[in-house]
């Protein structure tokens, strides 16, 4: 019984609309990871401090992981830590039917207009990719 009413639980947690959407948004990037420089871009309406926190929060129940650049590898100017949806998160995502909008998400990001800042952020060579992530089979059941 505990179980079931954690699994509620978290649920109930998930299902805040920014937590939905930052969850859907880290799903539907390439790499399957995103940093909070990058969410807080493709959400004017979110500060930097607000997606942190949400992050904070999700990653405190599993729901998603930080995923560190290697101290030797660090550009200083850009960021140093991305974000990915565990397996867990995604479960959560499946069980509420919120994995398919992904594709949503997948759309409008082929059509963002991205600064010069960002377009770095997304090149970065050591940035970190969620091993064998493919974000087409996150759609897939």
């Amino acid at each position: 019984m505990g179980t079931a009413r954690s699994d509620v639980s978290d649920l109930q947690f998930v299902l805040q609309e920014t937590r939905v959407v930052l969850l859907q948004q880290v799903l539907a990037h390439e790499t399957g990871a995103l940093s909070v420089e990058e969410l807080s871009y493709r959400n004017p309406d979110l500060s930097e401090e607000n997606v942190r926190y949400h992050l904070r929060e999700l990653e405190a129940r599993g729901i998603v992981e930080g995923l560190e650049i290697s101290p030797g590898e660090r550009t200083r100017e850009l960021p140093n830590t991305f974000f990915a949806v565990t397996k867990e998160g995604l479960r959560l995502l499946r069980r509420a039917n919120l994995d398919e909008e992904v594709g949503v998400w997948k759309e409008v990001y082929d059509r963002l207009e991205r600064t010069d800042r960002i377009e770095r952020i997304e090149a970065m060579e050591e940035r970190p990719t969620v091993e064998g992530y493919e974000s087409d089979t996150v759609r897939t059941r």
